[in-house]
């Protein structure tokens, strides 16, 4: 569970989930900094009134999204940039012919990686997924030192200076790889705490220097620490997104009729009744769990290119209201008429008791009925 709010990705020039500094001044910023926490003050935080939650006393954290498919991949790319495009001790072709010979006894690697961009600037994520990420962090070494033993490690005996540039990425790679360590172990202590917020203020620090900024991922590893104090390991951790409206989904879901929406399905099982959310000012069952009946009323956001295939059948349940850029309200539930509206691709909920969602896109002109 987590709280909605205003800009509530960060791309742009919007702050933080869990604090308000700014995307430009991430760069300068490598650990936590309790001044500039949310609190409950701030008006652009809207969540439904559950018992014993709170949006700024409970973190949202998601450590496969977050590490595995932003700081490690990020990481990665500019450890090989400059292994590459400054020290020019290594190239693609060898990386590849070391991915398509070793041996790595069944692990999950990339195929091969594609390009590097020439100007640091341009550096973003490896096209990974989270196993791929991982299992390339910890070979990596293992692929240098088939590099070099194959001879395709060039000017690593032309100057001390570029050995000590080659001794600094590897050192980085492995400092990478213990602050991974410490935030998947499930058993984390108070020592470990501060070690893992001094690594992650030198690889914040070092990322910064290399590419003159920082993504929004690897800001949120200043928060990693504290999260570790509040909720204990993260790996105990459950984060729930919902992600129905990726492509691979969308398509999975609308091109045949024996298809299903699994991201869809995991939405109205989970979020309806294991998470068990409880409405203050409305008598449920027993164990204040909510099962949607096929009477009630949903919620429709839709993004800009699908408003035009939406069923017209849908506009007769609920007037359709646009807000702009395509998002349009069509059905909702009603608790007493509370307000409810769509700006852009984020809610705002101003609610009595509790609002159930259903997230979806319609691609093509039908419906799914609960």
């Amino acid at each position: 569970m987590y709280s909605i709010k205003d800009g509530y990705f960060g791309s742009g020039k919007t702050p933080c989930r869990i604090c308000l500094l700014k995307t430009d001044d991430f760069s300068t910023t490598y650990h936590e900094k309790p001044e500039l926490l949310r609190t409950e003050d701030w008006n652009n935080i809207f969540t439904q009134k559950l018992k014993n939650y709170s949006p700024c006393k409970t973190r949202y954290v998601d450590l496969c999204h977050d590490v595995m498919l932003g700081v490690i991949p990020f990481g990665m790319c500019v450890i090989i940039h400059k292994l590459i495009k400054r020290i020019k001790c290594i190239d693609l072709y060898g990386i590849n012919k070391a991915l398509r010979k070793i041996n790595f006894k069944n692990l999950n690697l990339p195929p091969q990686i594609t390009k590097i961009p020439s100007d640091k600037k341009n550096i973003r994520w490896l096209s990974f997924t989270a196993s791929q990420s991982y299992n390339f962090l910890l070979m990596f070494p293992v692929i240098m030192a088939y590099l070099e033993e194959d001879k395709l490690v060039k000017n690593i005996n032309k100057g001390e200076e570029i050995h000590n540039q080659i001794v600094d990425c590897m050192a980085e790679l492995y400092l990478l790889r213990k602050i991974v360590k410490i935030l998947f172990s499930h058993d984390i202590g108070s020592d470990d705490i501060k070690t893992l917020d001094m690594m992650i203020g030198k690889h914040l620090r070092f990322m910064s220097t290399e590419t003159g900024r920082l993504v929004y991922k690897q800001h949120l590893l200043t928060h990693y620490p504290n999260s570790i104090i509040q909720l204990g390991p993260l790996t105990s951790v459950s984060t729930l997104r919902f992600e129905s409206g990726h492509q691979p989904h969308k398509l999975n879901s609308l091109t045949g009729k024996n298809r299903v929406n699994e991201p869809l399905s995991i939405a109205k099982k989970d979020a309806y009744r294991e998470c068990k959310l409880y409405a203050s000012n409305y008598n449920f069952e027993k164990h204040g769990r909510y099962v949607p009946q096929r009477n009630d009323n949903v919620f429709l956001m839709t993004s800009t290119t699908e408003c035009k295939n939406l069923p017209s059948r849908s506009k007769k349940i609920y007037k359709d209201s646009d807000y702009g850029k395509g998002i349009r309200l069509f059905h909702v539930v009603d608790f007493k008429n509370n307000l409810i509206e769509a700006i852009e691709y984020d809610l705002k909920f101003e609610i009595e008791g509790m609002l159930f969602v259903k997230l979806n896109i319609l691609g093509e002109k039908k419906s799914f009925p609960l």
